[in-house]
């Protein structure tokens, strides 16, 4: 099941959250719920056909890199007017059968939806998450701290929990309140009377008190928002150069300096915060300010990092360019941050940036 399906005031989890609403998730009779694994939730999707089951996506398990993995075109559907457009259930990308929605907004993605996690992470590194995004059908891996929806599985061979846990007389399908086991205070769990209306069955448990030890960095919050030095980029299209289009997305993110030019980058950031992608920017010219802390606020950086900026006609996950967008990336001009004193300070503290037009060749 998918949690809170149909509520658009919820702002999704963790990752770790998820793997901890699962795991105590009481729900249909059965205890013993988890995170699927991201072939689980291939086999259950439909409308890609390089994501579903035996596609060509080669993200199947955790066995490959992130680097391997984030340029996998074939895990990506990126085509025009493809978002919520599925053959399933609200336009998700879903199979005959299940139900569900795809576009509750996370908040953390610049009005992208959240993405359903699953179990793997690359093999190179724990931080990442794999995840399948229902209103394109798109794999990929995210960020463990980003926003999350999740739909819970469970195996078949799996034995059901006892159907009648307290003998009463009580009118059928009448509901009560039960208390749920689980971490801190958990939430009051439902219990139903049977059709017989001489037994209450199970408690059915579907909230939790999440356990935030187990990622403390996810939850930085503001801690290190207002310590973090302010980089000011001021942001121009080439001279006579005009667009006949309004940008649906600018994004103005910073990453650790290679030490050769290399292009641009096409993961996600080392600095700046989600703040930094702002839909619907209008025309440039822009002045942006982008803070020296990870996109999740979970630490400030320090350092030598590189800026990356993209205007896109599309907003869409992953950012994929295409032509007449514009982008500025020159890894062999740095921006230092650094510890002085106790405060992190950057120099400069504000760059011109002229932005370049992408052309991307005839096939």
């Amino acid at each position: 099941p998918q949690r809170e399906a149909y509520n658009y005031a919820d702002e999704g989890m963790r990752a770790f959250e998820a793997d901890q609403y699962c795991n105590e998730l009481i729900l249909g009779g059965f205890d013993d719920w988890r995170v699927p694994t991201i072939s689980e939730l291939r086999s259950i999707t439909a409308g890609f056909p390089g994501t579903e089951t035996g596609g060509a996506c080669p993200v199947v398990d955790g066995n490959i890199t992130y680097a391997n993995a984030a340029f996998q075109l074939s895990c990506f559907n990126i085509a025009e007017g493809v978002t919520g457009n599925g053959p399933g259930d609200n336009g998700c990308y879903l199979k005959p059968g299940f139900t569900g929605t795809c576009d509750k907004p996370d908040p953390y993605s610049g009005g992208h939806p959240l993405e359903h996690v699953a179990l793997e992470t690359p093999s190179d590194t724990d931080i990442w998450r794999s995840v399948l995004m229902f209103e394109n059908g798109s794999v990929l891996f995210n960020h463990a701290c980003t926003g999350v929806d999740v739909r819970c599985v469970r195996d078949d061979n799996g034995s059901p929990v006892v159907d009648c846990v307290e003998s009463a007389s009580c009118d059928p399908g009448t509901i009560k309140s039960c208390e749920c086991s689980g971490f801190g205070d958990r939430p009051d769990g439902t219990q139903t009377c049977n059709d017989a209306g001489d037994c209450w069955g199970s408690c059915e448990c579907t909230r939790s008190v999440i356990d935030t030890s187990v990622n403390t960095e996810c939850y930085a919050g503001d801690e290190f928002y207002d310590q973090a030095a302010i980089l000011t980029a001021n942001i121009s299209l080439p001279q006579g150069d005009t667009i006949n289009y309004d940008p649906a997305v600018v994004a103005a993110f910073l990453y650790e300096c290679p030490t050769v030019d290399t292009p641009m980058p096409a993961r996600p950031p080392d600095g700046g915060s989600w703040e930094n992608q702002i839909i619907d920017p209008g025309k440039p010219p822009y002045s942006i300010p982008i803070r020296g802390i990870t996109y999740y606020r979970e630490n400030l950086i320090e350092g030598r990092y590189c800026l990356l900026i993209q205007m896109s006609q599309q907003n869409i996950m992953p950012p994929i360019p295409k032509s007449g967008d514009y982008y500025y990336w020159d890894p062999t001009q740095g921006i230092d941050f650094s510890l002085d004193c106790g405060t992190i300070t950057v120099d400069p503290q504000a760059v011109d940036v002229t932005l370049v037009k992408i052309v991307m060749p005839s096939l």
